[in-house]
């Protein structure tokens, strides 16, 4: 038998046809990879979704009391977590912590993830529901009605919480974000005698709540904020249009430190880049030296929006970035912690 040198028609349509195959795919590979280049955006939506869902699924697990009081004729609400580790015979710190403006305590429990730091440390966390999903903070906020005392409520549950909860009534604290946070500051001024330390997130001081802020003792203040948020600006100014004038963000760290008469010079240093993709770093400033060893400290995440560092489910869309670089809630406990009531 001879062998034939030449290929046949048959064999020449086959490699043609393989040969066109294997430049398509090459082609809807480099697509498909350009494709995956433009939607990561979307990715990052799809994962902060995705630990959306999970968070839900942690919280529906764990388990959390909802509850209600009666205060000026208005049921109010609240959502408290205490640790496995509760005991009714040894007393826990508590933690209040604000939601923000159209928030509601259930979301900033997802967002802070302070259940869990609660099962780690041992404390128990309540998250209070405002009226109409807002805090009468002392600023003057259009469309909201300044006759809400919820400063009163605040005292109410405190006392609630205590009939049902061995409390450890020297380690009582309260922390929020934006309109939660202005209204951690307004507790900071008129609730220091029951309260042990404060710690706002991405809020500073209302101009006309300086005046009326009158301490009963020093306070210990940790204020986190970014330079980049739009809701509530760095430099101050108005924060909501037709609303109050706020202070800066660095007069207000400055006011506490002259409310608590703190002598010792700033000090001032770098966190750790943790995250050096999220466009964010993190400056800590603290003035100690403080009356009654009090402490006010700053916490500013340069780049940083209007956000809770290290948080869950924030849409940088919306509020911008949110950074990597610290856990707010790990940072906030870590402050608590050093501080307690005489």
């Amino acid at each position: 038998m001879s062998l034939n040198s030449t290929q046949s028609p048959q064999k020449i349509a086959i490699t043609t046809i393989v040969a066109i195959i294997l430049v398509l795919g090459l082609l809807t590979s480099c697509k498909t990879m350009q494709a995956q280049e433009e939607k990561a955006p979307i990715r990052e939506r799809i994962l902060e979704r995705i630990q959306q869902r999970r968070n839900n699924r942690d919280l529906n697990n764990q388990a959390g009391i909802s509850g209600t009081i009666t205060l000026q004729g208005m049921q109010r609400t609240y959502y408290l977590y205490a640790p496995p580790s509760y005991r009714s015979n040894r007393p826990m710190p508590l933690i209040l912590a604000f939601h923000g403006g159209r928030g509601q305590g259930e979301r900033l429990a997802q967002t802070t993830g302070f259940n869990d730091l609660a099962d780690r440390e041992g404390f128990i966390v309540v998250y209070p529901d405002g009226i109409d999903k807002h805090w009468n903070d002392g600023v003057n906020t259009p469309g909201f009605d300044s006759s809400i005392d919820d400063v009163g409520f605040v005292k109410a549950l405190i006392d609630e919480i205590g009939r049902s909860k061995n409390i450890d009534r020297r380690r009582i604290y309260a922390t929020g974000i934006s309109n939660g946070g202005f209204f951690t500051l307004r507790l900071a001024c008129e609730m220091s005698e029951r309260i042990a330390a404060f710690a706002p997130v991405a809020a500073t001081m209302p101009v006309k709540l300086k005046s009326k802020c009158n301490l009963k003792k020093p306070v210990s203040i940790l204020m986190i904020g970014g330079t980049n948020d739009r809701f509530v600006p760095w430099e101050g100014g108005q924060a909501i249009k037709g609303g109050d004038e706020i202070m800066s963000v660095v007069d207000t760290f400055e006011f506490w430190k002259q409310q608590n008469a703190c002598v010792s010079r700033e000090q001032v240093n770098r966190l750790p880049n943790n995250a050096p993709r999220d466009g964010t770093q993190v400056e800590s400033s603290t003035y100690s030296g403080c009356r009654a060893n009090a402490e006010v400290r700053l916490l500013t995440i340069e780049g940083g929006g209007h956000t809770w560092p290290g948080g869950y489910g924030q849409p940088r869309a919306v509020v911008g970035q949110t950074s990597g670089d610290i856990n707010a809630s790990e940072e906030i406990w870590n402050f608590f912690k050093r501080h307690a009531l005489p």
